[in-house]
């Protein structure tokens, strides 16, 4: 699978890749994601030296959380989007981000039908300079 650009066109992309997966294809991908989602972010998309060093810095349960999320909303082939706002010029040091994840996410079991979910997971990357 190639690699796209870090970015809201490029998330759809990757998704809509991700989605022409036969089921145990996507599957192996969410558990990569499960796995370690920092490398699976790196072997899937193209990330500016800025954008990886701010990804190894992040914060260990938001990873996790972002991780555990986005293998679920990936599993069951619901909408996972990207949304950036403000200046996103990822080669200025000293501007600072906020990232929002949105999830709406419902999921369900019954002994007849097993687990199923709907919704969607957003993220938004907020840039302040």
């Amino acid at each position: 699978m190639t690699q796209e650009p870090f970015t809201s066109p490029g998330v759809q992309q990757k998704i809509t890749d991700l989605y022409a997966l036969p089921d145990n294809q996507l599957n192996d991908e969410a558990a990569l994601v499960r796995a370690d989602f920092p490398t699976w972010l790196k072997d899937n998309f193209i990330l500016s030296n800025a954008q990886e060093t701010y990804l190894d810095n992040m914060d260990a349960q938001f990873i996790e959380s972002a991780a555990c999320d986005t293998a679920t909303a990936m599993e069951f082939r619901l909408p996972i989007t990207l949304t950036e706002t403000g200046s996103t010029s990822m080669t200025t040091a000293r501007a600072s981000k906020l990232i929002k994840k949105r999830k709406n996410i419902t999921m369900e079991y019954s002994e007849t039908g097993g687990a199923s979910a709907t919704g969607s997971l957003d993220f938004e990357i907020i840039y302040a300079s």
